[in-house]
Protein backbone atom coordinates (compact mmCIF):
# COMPACT_ATOMS: atom_id res chain seq x y z
CA UNK A 1 0.00 0.00 0.00
CA UNK A 2 1.57 3.23 -0.99
CA UNK A 3 0.47 7.01 -0.71
CA UNK A 4 0.08 9.01 -3.61
CA UNK A 5 2.21 12.16 -2.40
CA UNK A 6 0.76 14.32 -5.40
CA UNK A 7 -2.83 14.36 -3.97
CA UNK A 8 -1.28 15.83 -0.95
CA UNK A 9 -0.55 18.98 -3.00
CA UNK A 10 -3.16 21.73 -3.54
CA UNK A 11 -3.28 25.21 -4.51
CA UNK A 12 -0.27 26.21 -3.33
CA UNK A 13 -0.30 24.20 -0.28
CA UNK A 14 0.36 20.75 1.14
CA UNK A 15 -2.29 18.65 2.82
CA UNK A 16 -1.54 16.99 5.86
CA UNK A 17 -2.74 16.57 9.98
CA UNK A 18 -5.72 14.36 8.50
CA UNK A 19 -8.20 13.79 11.42
CA UNK A 20 -11.29 11.48 10.82
CA UNK A 21 -14.88 13.02 11.47
CA UNK A 22 -17.51 10.50 10.46
CA UNK A 23 -17.84 9.82 14.05
CA UNK A 24 -17.13 13.05 15.72
CA UNK A 25 -20.39 14.27 17.74
CA UNK A 26 -21.69 18.03 15.79
CA UNK A 27 -23.00 20.65 18.59
CA UNK A 28 -23.52 24.43 18.21
CA UNK A 29 -24.52 23.89 14.12
CA UNK A 30 -27.89 23.88 13.17
CA UNK A 31 -27.26 21.17 10.55
CA UNK A 32 -25.07 18.64 9.78
CA UNK A 33 -24.14 17.80 5.91
CA UNK A 34 -22.66 14.84 5.17
CA UNK A 35 -22.29 13.43 1.83
CA UNK A 36 -22.72 9.52 2.05
CA UNK A 37 -20.05 7.61 -0.53
CA UNK A 38 -16.83 5.72 -0.69
CA UNK A 39 -13.87 7.10 1.45
CA UNK A 40 -12.76 7.72 4.51
CA UNK A 41 -13.97 11.66 5.38
CA UNK A 42 -11.19 13.59 7.48
CA UNK A 43 -10.49 17.38 8.20
CA UNK A 44 -7.11 18.45 6.67
CA UNK A 45 -4.81 21.38 7.43
CA UNK A 46 -3.58 23.34 4.98
CA UNK A 47 0.33 24.35 4.78
CA UNK A 48 1.81 26.79 2.53
CA UNK A 49 4.38 25.28 -0.11
CA UNK A 50 5.27 29.25 -1.48
CA UNK A 51 5.00 31.84 0.91
CA UNK A 52 4.29 34.08 -1.37
CA UNK A 53 1.65 32.55 -3.37
CA UNK A 54 0.18 31.47 -0.09
CA UNK A 55 -0.14 35.07 1.05
CA UNK A 56 -1.82 36.28 -2.03
CA UNK A 57 -4.60 33.78 -2.27
CA UNK A 58 -6.12 35.10 1.37
CA UNK A 59 -6.48 31.47 2.65
CA UNK A 60 -6.56 31.28 6.72
CA UNK A 61 -3.74 29.81 6.75
CA UNK A 62 -5.15 27.63 10.22
CA UNK A 63 -8.03 26.39 8.18
CA UNK A 64 -9.33 22.93 7.99
CA UNK A 65 -10.67 21.56 4.82
CA UNK A 66 -13.02 18.35 4.04
CA UNK A 67 -11.27 15.79 2.08
CA UNK A 68 -11.55 12.11 1.64
CA UNK A 69 -8.63 9.00 1.71
CA UNK A 70 -9.55 6.64 -1.31
CA UNK A 71 -7.43 3.38 -1.02
CA UNK A 72 -7.58 2.22 -4.92
CA UNK A 73 -6.66 -1.19 -6.14
CA UNK A 74 -6.04 -1.23 -9.79
CA UNK A 75 -7.41 -4.86 -11.75
CA UNK A 76 -8.32 -6.01 -8.12
CA UNK A 77 -9.47 -9.31 -9.75
CA UNK A 78 -6.02 -10.17 -11.43
CA UNK A 79 -4.20 -9.06 -8.20
CA UNK A 80 -6.09 -11.73 -6.24
CA UNK A 81 -3.92 -13.97 -7.67
CA UNK A 82 -0.90 -12.38 -6.68
CA UNK A 83 1.02 -13.20 -3.27
CA UNK A 84 0.80 -9.03 -3.00
CA UNK A 85 -2.00 -7.04 -3.72
CA UNK A 86 -0.74 -3.32 -4.61
CA UNK A 87 -3.17 -0.86 -3.98
CA UNK A 88 -2.97 3.64 -3.26
CA UNK A 89 -4.15 5.85 -1.07
CA UNK A 90 -5.82 8.66 -2.71
CA UNK A 91 -6.67 12.46 -1.25
CA UNK A 92 -8.90 14.29 -3.14
CA UNK A 93 -10.60 17.94 -1.48
CA UNK A 94 -14.10 18.30 -1.30
CA UNK A 95 -14.56 21.31 -2.89
CA UNK A 96 -13.31 20.00 -6.47
CA UNK A 97 -14.16 16.29 -6.47
CA UNK A 98 -17.61 14.66 -5.20
CA UNK A 99 -17.87 11.58 -7.70
CA UNK A 100 -14.65 9.59 -9.00
CA UNK A 101 -14.42 6.91 -11.92
CA UNK A 102 -14.08 3.11 -10.47
CA UNK A 103 -14.69 0.39 -12.64
CA UNK A 104 -15.92 2.47 -15.22
CA UNK A 105 -19.27 3.96 -13.04
CA UNK A 106 -18.77 7.41 -11.41
CA UNK A 107 -18.78 6.61 -7.71
CA UNK A 108 -19.49 9.67 -5.02
CA UNK A 109 -17.05 10.14 -1.94
CA UNK A 110 -18.22 10.15 1.18
CA UNK A 111 -17.48 13.78 2.75
CA UNK A 112 -18.34 15.21 6.30
CA UNK A 113 -18.32 19.15 5.23
CA UNK A 114 -20.20 20.01 8.51
CA UNK A 115 -18.06 17.99 10.95
CA UNK A 116 -14.94 19.67 9.67
CA UNK A 117 -16.25 23.08 9.91
CA UNK A 118 -17.10 21.95 13.69
CA UNK A 119 -13.42 21.03 13.94
CA UNK A 120 -11.70 23.74 12.84
CA UNK A 121 -14.07 26.22 14.52
CA UNK A 122 -13.60 24.46 18.23
CA UNK A 123 -9.95 25.26 18.20
CA UNK A 124 -9.61 28.83 15.75
CA UNK A 125 -8.43 31.72 17.22
CA UNK A 126 -11.17 33.52 15.64
CA UNK A 127 -13.11 33.66 19.34
CA UNK A 128 -10.39 35.49 20.41
CA UNK A 129 -11.23 38.51 18.48
CA UNK A 130 -14.71 38.92 19.64
CA UNK A 131 -13.21 40.22 23.44
CA UNK A 132 -10.36 41.24 22.31
CA UNK A 133 -10.62 43.03 19.45
CA UNK A 134 -13.22 45.49 20.79
CA UNK A 135 -10.91 46.67 23.80
CA UNK A 136 -7.18 46.83 22.28
CA UNK A 137 -7.65 47.81 18.73
CA UNK A 138 -4.53 46.93 16.95
CA UNK A 139 -2.92 45.42 19.14
CA UNK A 140 -4.51 42.37 18.26
CA UNK A 141 -5.47 42.72 14.86
CA UNK A 142 -1.61 42.19 14.77
CA UNK A 143 -1.99 38.42 15.37
CA UNK A 144 -4.26 38.40 12.12
CA UNK A 145 -1.71 39.10 9.23
CA UNK A 146 -4.69 39.58 6.88
CA UNK A 147 -8.06 41.60 7.21
CA UNK A 148 -9.35 38.98 4.55
CA UNK A 149 -9.92 35.70 4.69
CA UNK A 150 -10.88 33.06 2.06
CA UNK A 151 -13.04 29.79 2.78
CA UNK A 152 -10.93 28.16 -0.42
CA UNK A 153 -8.82 29.55 -3.26
CA UNK A 154 -9.57 32.19 -5.43
CA UNK A 155 -12.11 30.45 -8.43
CA UNK A 156 -12.48 32.84 -11.79
CA UNK A 157 -16.69 32.75 -12.26
CA UNK A 158 -17.52 32.50 -8.77
CA UNK A 159 -19.34 35.61 -7.29
CA UNK A 160 -17.67 36.91 -4.42
CA UNK A 161 -20.12 36.72 -0.66
CA UNK A 162 -18.54 39.16 1.79
CA UNK A 163 -19.10 38.67 5.35
CA UNK A 164 -18.86 41.24 7.96
CA UNK A 165 -19.41 40.61 11.39
CA UNK A 166 -20.72 43.05 14.13
CA UNK A 167 -19.73 44.75 17.37
CA UNK A 168 -17.48 42.57 19.75
CA UNK A 169 -18.44 39.74 17.56
CA UNK A 170 -15.79 37.54 14.69
CA UNK A 171 -16.33 35.28 11.90
CA UNK A 172 -17.50 32.16 14.04
CA UNK A 173 -20.66 33.95 13.94
CA UNK A 174 -21.20 33.03 10.36
CA UNK A 175 -21.00 29.65 10.93
CA UNK A 176 -24.87 28.42 10.80
CA UNK A 177 -25.14 29.90 7.72
CA UNK A 178 -21.94 29.12 5.83
CA UNK A 179 -22.63 25.74 7.01
CA UNK A 180 -25.75 25.92 4.95
CA UNK A 181 -24.50 28.48 2.33
CA UNK A 182 -21.40 26.07 1.40
CA UNK A 183 -23.47 23.07 0.97
CA UNK A 184 -26.56 24.22 -0.85
CA UNK A 185 -26.96 22.58 -4.28
CA UNK A 186 -28.64 25.79 -5.94
CA UNK A 187 -25.30 27.85 -4.70
CA UNK A 188 -22.47 24.94 -5.58
CA UNK A 189 -19.61 26.39 -7.66
CA UNK A 190 -21.66 29.89 -7.79
CA UNK A 191 -20.30 31.70 -4.91
CA UNK A 192 -16.82 32.04 -3.09
CA UNK A 193 -16.92 33.17 0.61
CA UNK A 194 -14.84 35.76 2.11
CA UNK A 195 -14.63 37.09 5.75
CA UNK A 196 -13.69 40.46 6.47
CA UNK A 197 -11.52 40.98 10.16
CA UNK A 198 -11.71 44.08 12.20
CA UNK A 199 -11.48 46.06 15.17
CA UNK A 200 -14.92 46.63 16.22
CA UNK A 201 -14.08 49.56 18.76
CA UNK A 202 -13.29 51.48 15.88
CA UNK A 203 -14.82 54.25 14.66
CA UNK A 204 -16.78 53.43 12.16
CA UNK A 205 -15.49 55.43 9.32
CA UNK A 206 -11.74 54.45 9.84
CA UNK A 207 -13.58 50.77 9.96
CA UNK A 208 -15.25 51.00 6.11
CA UNK A 209 -12.33 52.68 4.99
CA UNK A 210 -10.50 49.77 5.54
CA UNK A 211 -12.90 47.52 4.24
CA UNK A 212 -13.23 49.60 0.81
CA UNK A 213 -9.27 49.96 1.00
CA UNK A 214 -9.12 45.54 1.62
CA UNK A 215 -11.46 44.72 -1.13
CA UNK A 216 -9.64 47.07 -3.61
CA UNK A 217 -6.69 45.80 -2.55
CA UNK A 218 -8.11 41.93 -3.04
CA UNK A 219 -9.77 42.93 -6.64
CA UNK A 220 -6.76 44.33 -8.14
CA UNK A 221 -4.66 41.31 -6.74
CA UNK A 222 -6.19 38.61 -7.95
CA UNK A 223 -7.39 40.06 -10.95
CA UNK A 224 -5.35 43.10 -12.49
CA UNK A 225 -6.85 42.49 -15.62
CA UNK A 226 -10.42 43.03 -14.97
CA UNK A 227 -11.09 39.76 -16.99
CA UNK A 228 -13.45 37.93 -14.29
CA UNK A 229 -16.72 39.60 -14.46
CA UNK A 230 -18.06 37.27 -11.86
CA UNK A 231 -15.72 39.52 -9.17
CA UNK A 232 -17.01 42.55 -10.00
CA UNK A 233 -20.81 41.26 -9.05
CA UNK A 234 -19.61 41.20 -5.17
CA UNK A 235 -22.54 40.42 -2.81
CA UNK A 236 -21.47 41.70 1.17
CA UNK A 237 -23.51 40.86 3.77
CA UNK A 238 -23.42 43.26 7.49
CA UNK A 239 -24.84 42.21 10.51
CA UNK A 240 -25.10 45.24 12.67
CA UNK A 241 -22.24 47.34 12.68
CA UNK A 242 -21.07 44.90 9.54
CA UNK A 243 -24.23 46.15 7.94
CA UNK A 244 -22.97 50.29 8.50
CA UNK A 245 -19.52 49.24 7.00
CA UNK A 246 -20.85 47.42 4.18
CA UNK A 247 -23.47 50.66 3.28
CA UNK A 248 -20.46 52.94 3.40
CA UNK A 249 -18.98 50.46 0.04
CA UNK A 250 -22.09 51.39 -1.71
CA UNK A 251 -22.50 55.45 -1.23
CA UNK A 252 -20.77 58.44 -2.54
CA UNK A 253 -20.02 61.06 0.29
CA UNK A 254 -19.70 63.91 -0.67
CA UNK A 255 -19.25 66.41 1.95
CA UNK A 256 -21.89 64.94 4.40
CA UNK A 257 -19.58 63.34 6.71
CA UNK A 258 -16.78 65.91 6.89
CA UNK A 259 -19.38 68.93 7.88
CA UNK A 260 -20.22 67.03 10.81
CA UNK A 261 -16.82 66.72 11.89
CA UNK A 262 -15.01 70.37 11.20
CA UNK A 263 -16.54 73.86 9.51
CA UNK A 264 -13.07 73.97 7.79
CA UNK A 265 -12.26 72.73 4.26
CA UNK A 266 -9.91 69.70 4.67
CA UNK A 267 -7.49 71.45 2.89
CA UNK A 268 -7.77 74.20 4.94
CA UNK A 269 -6.55 71.83 8.03
CA UNK A 270 -3.46 72.76 10.17
CA UNK A 271 -2.41 69.23 10.47
CA UNK A 272 0.12 67.02 8.68
CA UNK A 273 -0.19 65.31 5.33
CA UNK A 274 -0.33 62.05 6.72
CA UNK A 275 -2.98 63.07 9.20
CA UNK A 276 -5.09 64.60 5.76
CA UNK A 277 -4.77 62.14 3.88
CA UNK A 278 -5.89 59.59 6.64
CA UNK A 279 -8.89 62.38 7.26
CA UNK A 280 -9.74 62.39 3.26
CA UNK A 281 -9.80 58.47 3.00
CA UNK A 282 -12.28 58.42 6.06
CA UNK A 283 -14.46 61.17 5.44
CA UNK A 284 -14.29 61.32 1.40
CA UNK A 285 -15.37 58.22 -0.79
CA UNK A 286 -17.06 57.03 -3.78
CA UNK A 287 -19.28 53.83 -4.32
CA UNK A 288 -17.23 50.46 -5.03
CA UNK A 289 -17.64 49.89 -8.80
CA UNK A 290 -17.87 45.84 -8.55
CA UNK A 291 -20.00 45.70 -5.15
CA UNK A 292 -23.54 45.29 -6.81
CA UNK A 293 -25.86 43.78 -4.14
CA UNK A 294 -26.20 44.46 0.09
CA UNK A 295 -27.71 42.64 2.32
CA UNK A 296 -28.42 44.39 6.35
CA UNK A 297 -28.63 41.99 8.80
CA UNK A 298 -30.00 43.90 12.29
CA UNK A 299 -28.44 46.63 10.96
CA UNK A 300 -28.75 49.83 13.71
CA UNK A 301 -29.27 52.58 10.37
CA UNK A 302 -31.25 54.99 12.61
CA UNK A 303 -28.86 53.91 15.58
CA UNK A 304 -29.03 51.51 18.20
CA UNK A 305 -30.61 52.44 21.71
CA UNK A 306 -28.11 50.08 23.98
CA UNK A 307 -25.31 52.59 22.72
CA UNK A 308 -26.89 55.09 24.70
CA UNK A 309 -26.79 52.75 28.08
CA UNK A 310 -24.39 53.12 30.76
CA UNK A 311 -22.75 50.01 30.94
CA UNK A 312 -21.42 50.34 26.79
CA UNK A 313 -20.31 53.98 27.60
CA UNK A 314 -18.29 52.45 30.27
CA UNK A 315 -16.61 50.12 28.55
CA UNK A 316 -16.05 52.30 25.48
CA UNK A 317 -13.64 54.53 28.28
CA UNK A 318 -11.22 51.20 28.24
CA UNK A 319 -11.04 50.80 24.45
CA UNK A 320 -7.04 50.98 23.19
CA UNK A 321 -7.75 52.90 19.46
CA UNK A 322 -5.04 52.51 16.70
CA UNK A 323 -1.74 54.50 16.71
CA UNK A 324 -2.53 56.42 13.87
CA UNK A 325 -6.13 57.36 14.78
CA UNK A 326 -5.05 58.80 18.29
CA UNK A 327 -2.13 60.62 16.57
CA UNK A 328 -4.36 61.81 13.99
CA UNK A 329 -7.18 62.85 16.70
CA UNK A 330 -4.76 64.56 19.10
CA UNK A 331 -3.09 66.79 15.30
CA UNK A 332 -6.26 67.71 14.84
CA UNK A 333 -7.33 68.86 17.85
CA UNK A 334 -4.42 70.87 18.04
CA UNK A 335 -4.50 73.15 15.43
CA UNK A 336 -7.83 73.64 14.88
CA UNK A 337 -9.95 74.08 17.99
CA UNK A 338 -12.15 76.94 16.53
CA UNK A 339 -13.50 74.87 13.55
CA UNK A 340 -14.08 71.31 14.87
CA UNK A 341 -17.72 70.36 15.43
CA UNK A 342 -17.13 68.24 17.82
CA UNK A 343 -17.21 67.74 21.72
CA UNK A 344 -13.68 67.62 22.77
CA UNK A 345 -14.05 66.15 25.97
CA UNK A 346 -16.01 63.41 24.15
CA UNK A 347 -14.19 63.06 20.11
CA UNK A 348 -16.59 60.51 18.11
CA UNK A 349 -13.66 57.67 18.09
CA UNK A 350 -15.46 54.83 18.63
CA UNK A 351 -17.76 52.72 17.25
CA UNK A 352 -20.11 53.14 20.67
CA UNK A 353 -20.14 56.68 19.88
CA UNK A 354 -20.85 56.53 16.43
CA UNK A 355 -24.17 54.24 16.52
CA UNK A 356 -25.82 56.28 19.33
CA UNK A 357 -29.31 57.74 17.66
CA UNK A 358 -29.35 61.24 16.34
CA UNK A 359 -25.66 61.01 15.89
CA UNK A 360 -24.32 63.80 13.35
CA UNK A 361 -22.83 60.62 11.64
CA UNK A 362 -25.35 58.14 12.27
CA UNK A 363 -27.98 60.31 10.53
CA UNK A 364 -26.15 61.42 7.46
CA UNK A 365 -25.21 58.04 7.15
CA UNK A 366 -28.76 56.79 7.32
CA UNK A 367 -29.47 59.96 4.44
CA UNK A 368 -26.75 58.83 2.31
CA UNK A 369 -28.40 57.22 -1.01
CA UNK A 370 -27.47 53.87 -1.95
CA UNK A 371 -25.92 53.96 -5.16
CA UNK A 372 -27.63 53.55 -8.79
CA UNK A 373 -26.96 50.10 -9.51
CA UNK A 374 -26.82 48.28 -6.14
CA UNK A 375 -29.86 46.65 -4.60
CA UNK A 376 -30.35 46.04 -0.96
CA UNK A 377 -31.87 43.96 1.07
CA UNK A 378 -33.01 43.93 5.11
CA UNK A 379 -33.58 41.30 7.25
CA UNK A 380 -35.01 42.19 10.97
CA UNK A 381 -35.32 40.21 13.95
CA UNK A 382 -37.70 40.91 16.92
CA UNK A 383 -38.47 39.79 19.82
CA UNK A 384 -42.35 38.88 19.64
CA UNK A 385 -44.29 38.18 17.05
CA UNK A 386 -45.51 40.41 14.28
CA UNK A 387 -46.24 43.28 13.31
CA UNK A 388 -42.79 44.79 13.87
CA UNK A 389 -44.00 48.33 14.65
CA UNK A 390 -42.13 49.60 17.94
CA UNK A 391 -40.59 45.79 18.19
CA UNK A 392 -36.76 45.62 19.27
CA UNK A 393 -34.61 42.76 18.77
CA UNK A 394 -33.07 43.61 21.92
CA UNK A 395 -30.18 46.24 20.63
CA UNK A 396 -31.82 47.90 17.42
CA UNK A 397 -35.29 48.77 16.99
CA UNK A 398 -37.25 47.89 13.90
CA UNK A 399 -37.31 51.32 12.90
CA UNK A 400 -33.83 51.75 13.03
CA UNK A 401 -33.53 48.61 11.37
CA UNK A 402 -35.60 49.66 8.03
CA UNK A 403 -34.55 50.30 5.22
CA UNK A 404 -37.02 52.53 2.76
CA UNK A 405 -36.88 50.80 -0.61
CA UNK A 406 -35.26 47.52 -0.01
CA UNK A 407 -36.10 45.24 -2.31
CA UNK A 408 -37.37 42.77 0.22
CA UNK A 409 -37.67 43.27 4.17
CA UNK A 410 -38.31 39.86 5.87
CA UNK A 411 -38.89 40.36 9.92
CA UNK A 412 -37.80 37.20 11.63
CA UNK A 413 -40.34 36.58 14.60
CA UNK A 414 -39.15 35.86 18.26
CA UNK A 415 -35.59 36.07 17.25
CA UNK A 416 -32.69 38.30 19.02
CA UNK A 417 -30.19 40.60 17.60
CA UNK A 418 -27.54 37.23 17.10
CA UNK A 419 -30.09 36.22 14.10
CA UNK A 420 -27.59 35.11 11.25
CA UNK A 421 -27.78 31.60 12.60
CA UNK A 422 -31.52 31.45 12.43
CA UNK A 423 -33.15 29.38 10.15
CA UNK A 424 -35.14 32.10 8.36
CA UNK A 425 -32.70 34.16 8.23
CA UNK A 426 -30.30 31.92 6.71
CA UNK A 427 -33.37 30.93 4.03
CA UNK A 428 -33.38 34.50 3.12
CA UNK A 429 -30.02 35.19 2.52
CA UNK A 430 -29.79 31.72 0.15
CA UNK A 431 -33.08 33.02 -1.47
CA UNK A 432 -31.33 36.42 -2.40
CA UNK A 433 -27.74 35.26 -3.55
CA UNK A 434 -30.20 32.31 -5.51
CA UNK A 435 -31.72 35.03 -7.38
CA UNK A 436 -28.71 37.49 -7.75
CA UNK A 437 -26.41 34.74 -9.46
CA UNK A 438 -29.63 33.94 -11.51
CA UNK A 439 -29.44 37.62 -12.89
CA UNK A 440 -25.60 37.67 -12.87
CA UNK A 441 -25.59 34.38 -15.34
CA UNK A 442 -28.66 36.22 -17.52
CA UNK A 443 -26.69 39.23 -17.95
CA UNK A 444 -23.06 38.49 -17.99
CA UNK A 445 -22.70 34.15 -18.47
CA UNK A 446 -20.92 33.76 -15.59
CA UNK A 447 -22.06 32.40 -11.70
CA UNK A 448 -24.24 29.72 -13.99
CA UNK A 449 -22.89 26.58 -12.82
CA UNK A 450 -25.36 23.56 -12.42
CA UNK A 451 -26.45 22.65 -8.80
CA UNK A 452 -23.87 20.22 -7.65
CA UNK A 453 -21.03 21.06 -10.16
CA UNK A 454 -18.06 19.72 -8.39
CA UNK A 455 -14.86 19.05 -10.79
CA UNK A 456 -14.28 14.83 -11.70
CA UNK A 457 -11.28 14.02 -10.08
CA UNK A 458 -9.18 14.37 -13.53
CA UNK A 459 -9.27 18.42 -13.83
CA UNK A 460 -6.65 20.49 -12.44
CA UNK A 461 -7.14 23.00 -9.37
CA UNK A 462 -6.29 26.47 -10.60
CA UNK A 463 -3.90 28.39 -8.54
CA UNK A 464 -2.74 31.91 -8.33
CA UNK A 465 0.16 32.99 -10.60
Amino acid sequence: MTLDEQSLAWANRQLGDFVPVAELEVRGLGARFRSPGIGAPLAATMRPTDDDAAQADFVATERRIPVTALLRIDDPRQQMTRAVIESTIRVYTRYDVAEVEIGGAMKPLEAEPSATLAYYLSGSRTWTWERWGFLLGDLVSRQFEKPLAFLEPYRPGRIPVVFVYGTASSPGRWADMLNVLSNSPSLNGRFQYWFFFYDTANAIPFSAMRLRQTLTGVVDRIDPSGADPALRQMVVVGHSQGGLLAKMTAVRSGERFWEDISTRPIDDLVVSEETRDLLRQMFFFEPLPFVTRLVFIATPHGGSHVAENRLPKLIARFVRLPQNIAGATADLITGNLDALRFDLRRPPLGAIYDMRPGRPFVTALANAPIASGVTAHSIIPILGDPPPAGQTDGVVRYESAHVEGAASEPVVPRSNHSVQGDPLAIEEVRRILVEHADRVCRESGVACAPPGAARRSSEAVPVLP
